[in-house]
C-alpha cells in the first residue's frame, strides 16, 4: 500500500524549491507510479535507441537496453511498419508473431488486464502501447523464453493532459486497450485461457457500466483474420453493450 503522507515528506524535502502547483504536479505524477509499483509492475525511464547500422526498408529497427523491448504488437489502429529488436548483429525478437515466443505471454496479459482495472478505480490513465518487456532467459536470436511487463513513464497519461481533457482521455485509451491493442492481437490467448478472457469481459463490463465503453474505431489493421496461420494472431471481439457476439 502506498503511503501517502511519507511520500509527500520525502518530496517537499527533495523538491523544497518548487512552488504549491509545482509541488502538487511532482507529487500526483509519483503517486501514480507508485500506485502501479505496487502492483507489481515497474514503471521505467528507459527508452530504446534506433539502430543505426542496420537498415531494412519498412522495419523500425531498435538496439535492446537492459533486456529491455518494447510491447508494440503488430495491430495498433495505424500504418505502422514492423518492429526489430536486436542484440549486436542478431534480431532476438520481432512484433511480426504479435509476442507469440513469449512463454508467459498470457501471464503478462493478465497482469495488464488487471493494472488497467487497478487504473480506472485510481483516475490514472495508460496508454494500452505504452508498455514494454524485460526478457528474462538469455538473448539468443528467436527469443523463446519468459518476459517481465514494465511500463514507460510517459505512458502514464495523466502527465501530459490538458485541463478538461481527463473524461476524452480516459474513454479513448481504456477503449483502445479493448479493441485494438486486445482485440486485434490477441484473440488466440484470450480464447485459450479462461482466466485471461473472465478478467478483460469483467473490466468490460465496468467500462460498459461506467459508461465509457464504445468503439475504439474502426483505425488500419496491418494484418487481418487471414494472417492466423503466419502471424499467431486471431481477433476477439468485446460487447459494447447489451448485444450478443459472435467471434469470427
Amino acid at each position: 500500500m502506498v503511503n501517502i503522507i511519507e511520500l509527500f515528506k520525502n518530496l517537499f524535502k527533495k523538491h523544497n524549491n518548487l512552488n504549491k502547483e509545482e509541488l502538487i504536479y511532482e507529487f500526483v505524477s509519483i503517486l501514480k507510479s507508485q500506485i502501479i509499483n505496487s502492483t507489481g509492475i515497474e514503471v521505467s525511464n528507459i527508452k530504446l535507441d534506433k539502430k543505426t547500422d542496420i537498415r531494412k526498408e519498412y522495419t523500425n529497427i531498435y538496439d535492446i537496453k537492459e533486456n529491455i523491448v518494447y510491447f508494440l504488437p503488430i495491430n495498433d489502429g495505424y500504418p505502422t511498419c514492423p518492429f526489430e529488436f536486436y542484440n549486436g548483429k542478431d534480431v532476438v525478437i520481432s512484433n511480426k508473431k504479435v509476442f507469440s515466443e513469449i512463454k508467459n505471454l498470457d501471464e503478462i496479459l493478465i497482469k495488464m488486464t488487471e493494472l488497467f482495472d487497478v487504473c480506472l478505480d485510481s483516475d490514472i490513465i495508460i496508454d494500452p502501447y505504452g508498455f514494454m518487456l524485460e526478457l528474462t532467459d538469455e538473448l539468443e536470436p528467436d527469443y523463446k523464453g519468459n518476459a517481465r511487463l514494465v511500463v514507460r513513464k510517459g505512458a502514464i497519461v495523466n502527465n501530459s493532459l490538458k485541463d478538461g481533457r481527463f473524461e476524452d482521455a480516459r474513454k479513448y485509451f481504456i477503449n483502445r486497450y479493448l479493441d485494438h491493442f486486445i482485440g486485434w492481437n490477441f484473440g488466440l490467448s484470450v480464447n485459450r485461457n479462461e482466466e485471461l478472457k473472465n478478467k478483460l469481459e469483467k473490466l468490460n463490463d465496468k467500462v460498459i457500466e461506467m459508461g465509457i465503453r464504445e468503439y475504439a474505431g474502426a483505425g488500419f489493421e496491418v494484418y487481418g483474420v487471414c494472417d492466423i496461420v503466419i502471424h499467431g494472431l486471431q481477433h476477439y471481439r468485446f460487447k459494447r453493450g447489451n448485444e450478443k457476439i459472435k467471434q469470427i
